[in-house]
């Protein structure tokens, strides 16, 4: 919702002093002033609507980059340091420690791996644009994990806020996985605007990694 309200002063800087003009002449017309008024709600509207796939989607990548990020350095931990495992999420608490764990990745050249890239593409004649995101992580998740990330990621949200979830979060614990369900917000907006919409988590066991990959066609 902030980031919507950030978004708006942008979106009325960007629309050109001419047709600002041109309102104002418009406007002096009492016959035209309400239709005029309207057509500017509408078009705001619909642009703070569209703003909600650009927040859905960056809120999803930071919570699926920071998720990799811990399963990377719980890796590394018990790898190379051998914390116990009931031990990491404490060890990965403090801040000296990560900075060690991510001098350890660097050593052993095993970073996070994000890319992403915007292909123009045609479907039926129509010009569209491609976007894919991908996000890998050391550390292979079991296939029945990677069963149950699905259906969360599948979870129905329909009229339900993004602070609910919140509230019924583990707070004390790193990764509680709030992320999963930004996940079924922005199918849900996708669908709505006729956005084609796919975002699938797989394991990869022949590298022990996890791999993230969000593709959307506008």
């Amino acid at each position: 919702m902030f980031a919507r309200i950030r978004a708006l002063p942008k979106f009325i800087e960007w629309i050109d002093k001419r047709v600002w003009f041109l309102f104002f002449i418009i406007y002096q017309k009492e016959e035209l002033r309400e239709q005029i008024i309207y057509t500017f709600e509408d078009m705001i509207y619909k642009y703070l609507e569209r703003t909600a796939i650009a927040t859905h989607l960056s809120n999803l990548v930071m919570e699926f980059t920071q998720n990799a990020e811990k399963a990377h350095f719980e890796l590394i931990a018990t790898k190379y340091l051998n914390i116990p495992k009931d031990k990491v999420d404490e060890f990965i608490r403090n801040r000296e420690n990560r900075l060690k764990l991510k001098q350890i990745a660097i050593e052993k050249k095993q970073n996070l791996q994000i890319s992403w890239n915007l292909n123009p593409e045609k479907l039926a004649g129509v010009s569209l644009s491609r976007l894919q995101i991908q996000i890998s992580n050391y550390g292979a998740i079991d296939e029945a994990t990677a069963q149950r990330l699905r259906k969360k990621m599948k979870e129905d949200v329909d009229g339900i806020s993004i602070a609910n979830f919140y509230q019924d979060s583990e707070e004390n614990r790193l990764g509680a996985g709030l992320g999963l369900l930004y996940n079924s917000y922005l199918e849900q907006v996708c669908k709505k605007e006729g956005i084609l919409y796919k975002c699938v988590i797989y394991p990869e066991p022949k590298t022990q990694k996890t791999t993230v990959k969000i593709d959307m066609t506008l």
